[in-house]
Parts: C-alpha cells; structure tokens; sequence
C-alpha cells in the first residue's frame, strides 16, 4: 500500500513537470534572482495544491526549499500546502504546526527585505495567513494579521483579493461578537461586488439583532 502511495505520488510529480516544462516560463515574478527552472517547480506545486494534491506539492517544495531557503514563493506555497491538507481529509498530525512555522518565517522574510528597502511585490500572504488563524481558532492573532492586509488593500492584485481580506476580516469581528466593525467590513467587500459579504452581512444583522446590539 504504501510502495503504490508512493508510485502514486512520484507519477503525479512526473507528468505535472513534464506538462508544465511544455509551458511559457520566466524567471520568477517576485525574486527575479530564481531562474525559471525553480520559478516552474513552484507554480507546478501550485497546480499540485490546487488540485489538491498537497502530498506531491509538499514534495515538491522541500527539496527546493532545502537548496533555497530564502525563496519566498517557495516557502508561501508549501505553508498554503500545508494549512489546506490540515483542513482536508488527508491531513496529517503535524499539518497545522508546520503551515504555522512557514507562513511565520515567510511573513518575517518580507517584512526583513521590506526594512532593508528592498521591498516585495507581494501583499497576499497577510489574507492567508489570517485565513490560517481564524480557522484555527486564533482569532486575536488572525485580528492582527488581517489588519495588515486591509492597510495594504490598494496594493492587492486584484478586487477578489480586496474581498477576501475585508470578509475575512469581518468573519474574525462577527465571531467575536464586534458586530458594528463586522457590518463596516462586509459593506465595503459588498461594495467591491462580494456576494459572500451580501450573505455575511444578513448574519451579522441577525447575530446583532439577537444580542441587542446595533451594527
């Protein structure tokens, strides 16, 4: 069983490089210091988790990760890899820990450069990681996290980004009971077009209705 897991495994790693060499690559888009053939393993893992297959992401990544311990990309994909498979069926006792330790050491990597004036374009990592938190239950650090990411909201990729953080953020509030500062949220991510924040909205009004609370 475990010699087919394995086999499994190495063929999925096989045909995704093998179709994704066939692809347009350059250098990478962040850290233009890591040449193509590392740019094209990391967004094969990104594929990889994707599809969810963390396993062979996971195996991807390390090695990568081992021969260049500074590739932020890199180690953002296998913190995602690891928080997504501790949230699946598939998880493993030390999914949660590990993601932890990778986002924590990628969020200190971009704030280090950032000190040193060499700042990265990149502004997602404070939604995931928040992501990661409130789904772990630790809701003052996600508070924190997600506060990063609304401050740089002008700088998120696309409007989707910008939803994300302000919902998730609101998510974070609405748990935690700080209904007025929830509705303030999800009215914003409703104004970018959120369908999630029209939905979390009419639970918060609900939520506050039922506390006596005016939001």
């Amino acid at each position: 069983m475990m010699r087919h897991k394995i086999l499994s495994r190495f063929i999925i790693i096989f045909f995704v490089s093998f179709f994704m060499s066939h692809a347009a690559h350059a250098d990478d888009p962040i850290q233009p210091q890591y040449k193509t053939a590392d740019s094209q393993i990391v967004d094969n893992a990104k594929a990889l988790r994707l599809d969810r297959k963390y396993d062979a992401a996971i195996d991807l990544l390390k090695p990568l990760i081992k021969r260049e311990p500074e590739y932020y990309r890199a180690i953002y994909q296998l913190a995602l890899s690891f928080g997504e498979r501790a949230q699946s069926a598939s998880k493993q006792p030390n999914d949660i820990q590990d993601s932890d330790t990778w986002f924590r050491q990628a969020i200190a990597q971009k704030e280090r450069l950032s000190a040193a004036g060499k700042p990265l374009n990149e502004y997602t990592i404070y939604n995931s990681y928040g992501w990661f938190l409130m789904e772990t239950g630790r809701f003052k650090d996600a508070e924190v996290t997600l506060l990063k990411g609304v401050n740089e909201l002008d700088k998120l990729p696309s409007v989707q980004s910008q939803q994300r953080v302000l919902n998730n953020l609101s998510i974070v509030y609405k748990r935690q009971g700080r209904f007025a500062e929830a509705a303030e949220l999800s009215k914003k991510a409703l104004a970018l077009g959120s369908v999630t924040a029209q939905k979390n909205l009419i639970e918060i009004q609900q939520m506050a209705k039922s506390k006596g609370q005016k939001q």
